[in-house]
């Protein structure tokens, strides 16, 4: 009597070295990674998983357990120590305060502007220039020409009274772009970058807007 044939165990996965290159390229490339670059020590990872692989490739006599143990093994310690790696970076990105004006509901622009002279007596050209940066913008949302809008940049409320304002539009673009310098760089104001200011805040606010482009509103009081 003929006995039945015995129907072979599956053998082990066991992926080439094209495959694993391939599966930790794929997971090295997910967002949290991407976002977290430029970073040496992904590079150096990436370069070590290269070498490695091309060795497991050359042990011709390796078994397929122990070769696709190695190769797992490998793969799982390099992302564990990519995350590792990128994950206090994206913690502090998710940290970092927001761009905005940082203006506070309890002042008006006339507060602005006299906290502004005060650093400005104080020689500290710097703050001054900040705050009188935040009395020219809060007296647009005070003569109702910009809504109120919390979070709001420098560059999106110099865009929209550039729009009202097409004569001040360049000097509006360059104040965002100093007041951005000032908070989250290393730029330091002068006196002359002040007094600029203060003569664009004076102009704006003494000017009415462009017509059809908005409500032609008084002039803000002083």
């Amino acid at each position: 009597m003929r006995l039945p044939a015995l129907s072979h165990p599956e053998e082990p996965y066991r992926p080439a070295a094209d495959e694993a290159r391939r599966q930790l390229a794929e997971e090295l490339a997910r967002a949290e990674y991407a976002q977290a670059r430029p970073n040496p020590l992904l590079g150096f990872l990436e370069d070590l998983w290269r070498g490695f692989a091309s060795w497991v490739e050359g042990l011709n006599g390796i078994g397929p357990n122990l070769g696709t143990a190695a190769v797992l093994a490998a793969a799982i310690a390099l992302v564990v120590l990519a995350v590792a790696v990128v994950r206090p970076r994206l913690n502090r990105r998710a940290a970092a305060p927001a761009p905005g004006l940082g203006l506070s509901p309890s002042l008006t622009a006339g507060d602005y502007r006299a906290r502004a002279a005060r650093a400005a007596a104080a020689g500290d050209w710097s703050t001054a220039y900040v705050e009188r940066f935040r009395a020219l913008v809060l007296a647009a949302e005070e003569r109702t020409l910009l809504d109120p809008q919390p979070g709001r940049t420098a560059f999106e409320a110099t865009g929209g009274l550039g729009s009202l304002f097409p004569d001040h539009a360049p000097a509006l673009a360059r104040a965002a772009t100093a007041f951005n310098a000032l908070r989250y760089g290393d730029h330091r104001a002068t006196s002359a970058e002040l007094a600029a200011l203060a003569s664009l805040d004076d102009a704006v606010a003494a000017a009415r807007p462009m017509a059809g482009s908005g409500p032609a509103l008084p002039a803000a009081p002083r």
